[in-house]
């Protein structure tokens, strides 16, 4: 759900930024998988290949059977009725390629409009000036431009950055890079939930058609000394896991006070749950009973593919005893799925 959430938000502001300039029946010409790991655009120069771990081949009948969530979620910001913007996306040729990450909910977008023909010999400048803050206003988020121009694929584009909570305390971070050509509107978006997409790298996946493939080598087989070090969870800084060399380790909120523990529980719960709390019990016994909650030593190992963390009973109070993790490392990303529960997985980013 969080995916599809995560697609259907960005395609929709995307065609939130086109219809500033209106919207008009003529067709683009969508481009094509022309294999599992490369989609083609012949008629807007550009080609994309599917990094190493990520997922390509959705459609835009796919996003558009699953866009009710995003569009309701939408419904919060802008004044534009629900039915007028399934209308808007069921009637423009609008996503034409998505690829994602399984795991972090990262995607890749192509995003494409075809405008009136007033908007031809427009100044640039003038017109994404006009874009960006028509979605900043529309959404009632920061929007930014980047300044300058980035060439993608051998295309100039001109670049903005957004932030907008998705989920309450989890916010997607989005990154968009524009090109009008005539009236051909076209944007670029990467989305992600914390810092766990290095977007240059992923931007150098853009070609020209026909261009040779990035060679991407099979990853190294993981050893016990590449978990070693302290990961941070994408969602919340504040959470850590930390894997020793000796095959301990712990994770969690790390804090030293009473104050620090204070700072955390209020973000988290509310100042109504610590007032009840320290009706029937002292600060110094409530820090004593939260650090069991909120830091957990563990022993672990990696063997077979699995990454299994062991847990002393006195110090976790969840009533996991024994972790099995099936562990993926990507760059600076552990990624961690439950192999006890089915679709529970963690994204760290080492420090």
């Amino acid at each position: 759900m969080k995916k599809i959430l995560l697609l259907t938000v960005f395609a929709c502001m995307a065609l939130l930024v086109a219809c500033s300039g209106g919207a008009n029946e003529t067709p683009i010409t969508p481009g094509v998988w022309e294999t599992d790991e490369l989609f083609v655009n012949e008629s807007i120069g550009l080609q994309f290949q599917v990094p190493r771990g990520w997922e390509g081949g959705m459609d835009a009948e796919e996003v558009l059977a699953s866009a009710g969530d995003g569009l309701q979620f939408l419904q919060d910001y802008s004044d534009l009725p629900i039915e007028e913007m399934q209308e808007l996306l069921e009637d423009v040729q609008l996503i034409d390629m998505i690829v994602l990450h399984p795991m972090t909910g990262s995607t890749v977008q192509i995003e494409l409009q075809r405008l009136p023909a007033v908007v031809r010999g427009v100044d640039e400048d003038e017109f994404f000036d006009d874009a960006v803050e028509g979605l900043a206003d529309t959404l009632g988020i920061d929007v930014t431009r980047i300044p300058g121009t980035r060439t993608i694929g051998g295309e100039v584009f001109h670049g903005a950055q957004a932030e907008v909570e998705i989920l309450p305390g989890i916010s997607m971070g989005m990154r968009m890079y524009f090109r009008l050509d005539g009236r051909n509107f076209i944007t670029i978006g990467v989305t992600q939930i914390g810092d766990v997409v290095d977007i240059d790298d992923i931007l150098t996946f853009f070609n020209e058609p026909g261009a040779d493939l990035i060679y991407q080598p099979a990853p190294p087989a993981l050893t016990h000394e590449d978990f070693v070090g302290t990961w941070v969870w994408n969602v919340d800084e504040d959470y850590t896991i930390t894997f020793n060399a000796d095959g301990t380790g712990s994770r969690g909120y790390f804090v030293e006070t009473v104050e620090d523990l204070m700072g955390i529980i209020l973000d988290e719960l509310g100042q109504a749950f610590i007032d009840e709390v320290l009706s029937q019990m002292s600060e110094e016994e409530f820090f004593e009973l939260m650090i069991l909650e909120l830091y957990e030593p563990f022993e672990w190992e990696y063997a077979d593919g699995h990454l299994f963390l062991d847990f002393e009973h006195e110090s976790n109070l969840k009533g996991f005893f024994h972790e099995d993790w099936a562990p993926t490392i990507e760059g600076n990303l552990l990624i961690i799925e439950s192999l006890d529960f089915q679709e529970f997985n963690f994204v760290y980013i080492k420090q």
